[in-house]
C-alpha cells in the first residue's frame, strides 16, 4: 500500500473507536509513556488532540507533565509552520486552525529548548517512519529542532512490518508508543 492508501485506511480504523475507547486507550498509552527513559528531561512538546479526528487524548499526558513539574509546550500553526508555545497549568483553550484547541495565553519559546516531542501519527513502519495527515507540519517542524530531541510517536496502532517509501525530508520517530506496546527505533 502507498502512503495515501495507508492514510485512508488508518483514518477509517480510528473512526471505529467511540470516545470511551479513545480515552481508555489514551490512559494506557500514558501508562506506557511513563516507562520510557525520558523523565529526567524538562521541556516537553505535546500535540493537542483534534477530537473530530478521533486522536489520542493528550490532556491526561499534559496533566501528568504539570504534576511532575515539567515545562509543557504545545504547537500552534501559522500558515504552514508550527510555533512552540509554552503553557501554564491553568491555561484556557479556544478553537483554532483545523479546529484544534489552542491556548489563549502562552509564551512562544525557542525550539532549541525542546527536549522531548510527542508526535501524532496515523501509523508508522518498522523503522519509525510515520504517516500523518499529509500536511507536512511535523516534517517541517523536525527540520527546525535539534537532532538529539527525543521524538515519540503515540498511536493507537502497532507499527507495520513493512518499510515505507520515504522522502529526503522524512525524519523517523525514536519510539512508537501504543496502548499495548513500546517500540524503540533507536539503534
Amino acid at each position: 500500500m502507498n502512503k495515501s492508501e495507508l492514510r485512508k485506511l488508518y483514518k477509517s480504523k480510528r473512526t471505529e473507536f467511540c470516545s470511551e475507547q479513545i480515552n481508555q486507550k489514551s490512559i494506557l498509552i500514558l501508562e506506557n509513556l511513563k516507562k520510557l527513559p525520558i523523565w529526567d528531561y524538562s521541556v516537553f512538546h505535546v500535540f493537542v488532540p483534534i477530537e473530530s479526528q478521533n486522536e489520542i487524548n493528550t490532556f491526561p499526558l499534559i496533566d501528568f507533565l504539570f504534576q511532575n513539574n515539567k515545562r509543557v509546550v504545545v504547537p500552534m500553526t501559522f500558515g504552514n509552520q508550527m510555533i512552540s508555545c509554552e503553557i501554564k497549568q491553568d491555561v484556557m483553550w479556544e478553537r483554532g486552525n483545523f479546529n484544534v484547541p489552542e491556548p489563549k495565553d502562552y509564551l512562544e519559546i525557542s525550539k532549541s529548548l525542546l527536549e522531548v516531542v510527542f508526535v501524532p501519527m496515523l501509523i508508522c513502519d518498522s523503522r519509525g517512519n510515520r504517516i500523518g495527515y499529509g500536511g507536512g507540519f511535523y516534517d517541517r517542524f523536525f527540520e527546525t529542532i535539534e537532532s538529539n530531541v527525543v521524538k515519540i510517536g503515540i498511536n493507537f496502532f502497532s507499527p507495520r512490518n513493512e518499510v515505507f517509501a520515504t522522502e529526503p525530508f522524512d525524519i523517523p520517530v525514536d519510539y512508537c508508543v501504543t496502548s499495548k506496546e513500546i517500540v524503540s527505533f533507536i539503534s
